[in-house]
């Protein structure tokens, strides 16, 4: 097999699991249509590559992954399973506006035509950004040189007069803008030395970002920070990078009728943006300190639009119950929390006590990767709080990066500025299911996506005993030493009373036996089932059969495998082609997944 092949080859298995893995964690807008969903997805999936796996063709090949690949991406951008609708947009979801709305937070212009350098720009320093020279270029094209034009709809924007910003920072941009200007031989336009001058004359104690919508035409959040946040001894008064990117993220979710928890708000910029964007949720902005409390007031009669959705509500995560919210919370969400190790226990608790207290709740909390170890130490607290990380992914440079390797690239309507360069981690977190006896109520299908996912291309659809705690744990429950160790001893027990070889693997089907409470019923079922297929081939009771025999059992129950595949299954189970003896023919069909 050439280099390129097995590349192929290795995209496309990681592919079919990064589908098994959409579908096992999937959750539609409906939730009475989840289950159903989940189904659509794996059929889908399953026909696909049944119907191109004769494809040889490199190029048809490459496109068939490039459409699964962005078939992927649609699913997890709508919430939708299907193909993305002509209807829906190719950007993020953002609600019309009233005119009296757009009247009020007008922006003057759109984006819409500009070049990309010039809509960076603009967005970065409408949100008091910081701005890299490459960024100041468009200032030296011809079509820049009406520099009046560009100070009245940028520099000298009305929108500054009522959301004053860092002074020290405009006056910084404006400076390097007539640097710019001169050198280039442009004339400088008046207004931009008059706006030094009257940012200079007023020094605030606060001062605003402003976040522009998909057009530009309009602000679609306004947050208010202080200048003097050390003085105060609290983090909470500023802006920071994850909160920017957790605000990124929410813009593909759907929070339609949600009721939306947000843990540490600080400025409250996620929340304040997720009730601007769904008009029918309902949020909570919590902190502890008495000043962010007040900043989160004064940020909520900035944002007119969702202030009627949203509360402010003072939480001790040391002290804390589920009588101090006025609601249970669909969703939590949390920013830049993960810094006090001391703290990470009682965050962890406040979240678990959350997410217990309704079913399908979830949390995302974002985590600037400052400190591994304060991310290792914070997993560990998720795991004693007896929650589970159901996803994480990273989000740096304009890309959000998955696990599995796949990624796509998504420029950020909530620009920031850091002093390190280091990506966001987002994990989403959900409670784990505890199973309180020895019967485990999971289907073949959950666990025939879990060992899609898990198994490796040697071998396929196999995992070994050993891991049954990860896989157990995969499948969303917490078992006890005790019920891993009973499992573990049925699915060694069965593979002896089956005289096969006991090579440490286990297949789907011996999974599924093993985690009946009672499992002798159904073991005897499928061993009389599968006896009774060997047996019709072995018309002669010779005690086996041939691969020829086999490939007919294959063909008449309709098996999708080729005889390449059989003949390979046939080689690992009985160490040549020529005989396949009873306990052989159960170990293929296992692996075939059909019993």
């Amino acid at each position: 097999m050439s280099s390129s092949v097995a590349a192929t080859r290795k995209r496309v298995l990681s592919l079919y699991r990064s589908i098994f893995r959409l579908a096992r964690n999937w959750e539609s807008k409906d939730p009475a249509l989840t289950e159903r969903e989940r189904k659509d997805i794996i059929t889908e999936t399953r026909a696909k590559f049944r119907d191109n796996k004769t494809v040889t063709d490199p190029d048809e090949i490459e496109k068939l992954i490039q459409k699964a690949e962005a078939r992927i991406v649609s699913a997890n951008h709508y919430g939708i399973p299907y193909e993305r609708p002509e209807y829906a947009s190719t950007s993020q979801r953002r609600p019309s506006r009233s005119e009296s709305e757009r009247e009020t937070d007008a922006t003057g212009f759109e984006l819409e035509g500009k070049s990309e350098i010039f809509c960076k720009f603009v967005r970065r320093f409408f949100a008091s950004c910081k701005v890299d020279d490459i960024l100041l270029d468009f200032l030296g094209d011809e079509d820049a040189q009406n520099t009046e034009e560009i100070s009245r709809i940028v520099f000298d924007n009305p929108l500054f007069k009522r959301y004053p910003q860092k002074a020290a920072y405009a006056v910084n941009v404006i400076k390097r803008v007539i640097e710019i200007q001169e050198m280039n031989g442009f004339e400088v336009a008046d207004q931009l030395y008059e706006r030094i001058s009257s940012l200079m004359a007023t020094p605030l104690e606060f001062n605003h970002r402003l976040f522009l919508d998909s057009s530009g035409s309009c602000i679609s959040t306004v947050i208010r920070e202080s200048n003097q946040q050390l003085i105060y001894g609290t983090t909470g008064l500023s802006l920071w990078q994850a909160a920017c990117e957790l605000s990124h993220l929410l813009t593909f979710l759907s929070f339609d009728n949600k009721k939306v928890l947000e843990l540490g708000a600080g400025c409250g910029l996620a929340g304040f943006a997720l009730a601007n964007d769904n008009p029918t949720s309902q949020v909570i902005l919590s902190d502890f300190d008495r000043r962010v409390l007040e900043q989160l007031e004064e940020n909520r009669k900035l944002n007119k639009k969702g202030a009627s959705r949203v509360s402010i509500e003072f939480l001790d995560w040391t002290n804390f119950s589920m009588n101090d919210l006025p609601w249970i919370p669909d969703v939590v969400i949390a920013s830049d929390v993960v810094y006090d190790r001391t703290l990470l226990p009682s965050l962890c608790d406040v979240i678990s006590k959350c997410l217990n207290a309704k079913e399908g709740s979830y949390a995302i909390v974002a985590s600037t990767l400052r400190d591994s170890d304060t991310l290792s130490a914070f997993k560990k607290a998720i795991e004693f709080a007896k929650l589970t990380i159901e996803e994480d992914f990273s989000y740096e440079h304009g890309r959000f990066s998955f696990l599995d390797g796949s990624n796509f690239p998504s420029e950020t309507p909530f620009p920031h500025s850091s002093s390190i360069n280091a990506p966001t981690i987002f994990y989403k977190i959900k409670t784990v299911k505890m199973s309180t006896s020895s019967n485990f109520d999971v289907g073949r299908q959950e666990v025939e996506s879990v060992f899609a996912v898990m198994s490796s291309e040697d071998k396929p659809m196999v995992l070994k005993i050993v891991d049954l705690k990860l896989i157990l744990r995969a499948l969303g429950f917490d078992p006890r030493n005790s019920q891993v160790n009973e499992i573990q001893k049925k699915l060694k027990d069965a593979k002896k009373k089956s005289e096969e070889k006991d090579d440490g693997f286990m297949t789907v089907t011996d999974l599924l036996i093993a985690l009946k409470g009672d499992s002798s019923e159904e073991a005897d079922k499928v061993t009389g089932e599968m006896r009774s297929a060997f047996s019709l081939f072995d018309k002669e009771k010779k005690g086996y059969i041939t691969l020829e025999n086999l490939k007919q059992v294959a063909a008449e129950l309709q098996l999708e495998i080729s005889d390449d595949e059989l003949t390979q299954m046939m080689e690992e189970a009985a160490g040549q082609t020529e005989k396949c003896t009873e306990a052989d023919f159960f170990e293929i069909m296992k692996k075939t997944c059909l019993y």
